[in-house]
C-alpha cells in the first residue's frame, strides 16, 4: 500500500513538475513573440529611411526584405555550394542556399504553394536552360558566393510569379530564377541594387 501511495505521489510530482516547465516554455515563447512584434512595430516605415538605413536592413542583414512589394532580393553570399538535386539529376546551375534565405523564400511562395519548404534556388534563362548565363552555372557560381564582392539578385513578386517563379511539378522544394538577360536582374553593388528597390512601391515617399 505504502509502495503504491509512493508510486502515485512521485507520478503527481513528475506531472506537476513537467507542466510547469511546459507552462514557462510556452510563457516565454509567447514574450519573445511579443517582444519581436513589439520591435517591429516601433521600426519606421521604409519610406522614412536614409539610403543608409535601407541598405542595413535590405541588402546587409536582410531583416525587411519582406516588407517589399515588388521585388524580393537576396546576395550570392546567402547560397552554399551544395548542388541542387532532384531524383534523377544534379543541377549545377542550383544551389541550397542558407536557412535565413530558405525561410524567406518559403513565406513569399505560399500564396502558390505551402507544401513544400523552398530550400534552394536554380537559374535559368528565358526558356528554363543554361544557355548564355554561363557566370550563374557550376565554378562559374561558386566563385561569385565566395567573392569578396557582393553579387545581389533581385526578381519581382508578381502575378507572374506563380509560372515563373514557384513551378509546381518536380522540383519543388526550390524556385526558378529567370536570369536573362543576366544584367537585368544581377546587380554588383549596393547603389545599384538599392537604386532599383527605391522604385517599389513600399518605399514610395509619403506627400
Amino acid at each position: 500500500m505504502k509502495k503504491k501511495f509512493i508510486v502515485v505521489l512521485l507520478l503527481s510530482v513528475i506531472l506537476l513538475v513537467g507542466g510547469g516547465i511546459a507552462t514557462w516554455k510556452l510563457i516565454s515563447n509567447e514574450k519573445k513573440i511579443s517582444s519581436s512584434n513589439q520591435q517591429k512595430e516601433n521600426f519606421p516605415p521604409l519610406n522614412e529611411l536614409s539610403d543608409q538605413g535601407l541598405e542595413k536592413c535590405l541588402l546587409a542583414d536582410f531583416s525587411r526584405r519582406l516588407e517589399l512589394k515588388k521585388y524580393f532580393v537576396f546576395s550570392l553570399r546567402e547560397l552554399t555550394k551544395e548542388p541542387l538535386k532532384t531524383s534523377h539529376e544534379t543541377l549545377i546551375n542550383g544551389r541550397i542556399v542558407k536557412p535565413s534565405l530558405s525561410k524567406d523564400l518559403t513565406e513569399i511562395a505560399k500564396p502558390y504553394t505551402t507544401e513544400w519548404k523552398k530550400e534552394g534556388v536554380a537559374f535559368v534563362n528565358e526558356n528554363y536552360g543554361t544557355q548564355n548565363i554561363d557566370d550563374l552555372v557550376g565554378k562559374e557560381l561558386d566563385k561569385k558566393i565566395d567573392n569578396e564582392k557582393d553579387y545581389y539578385i533581385i526578381f519581382e513578386k508578381n502575378a507572374e510569379t506563380k509560372k515563373t517563379y514557384f513551378y509546381k511539378g518536380m522540383h519543388t522544394n526550390f524556385i526558378f530564377i529567370r536570369v536573362k538577360p543576366v544584367k537585368k536582374h544581377v546587380f554588383e553593388s549596393k547603389e545599384k541594387a538599392l537604386e532599383v528597390l527605391k522604385t517599389d512601391p513600399a518605399l514610395k515617399k509619403k506627400t
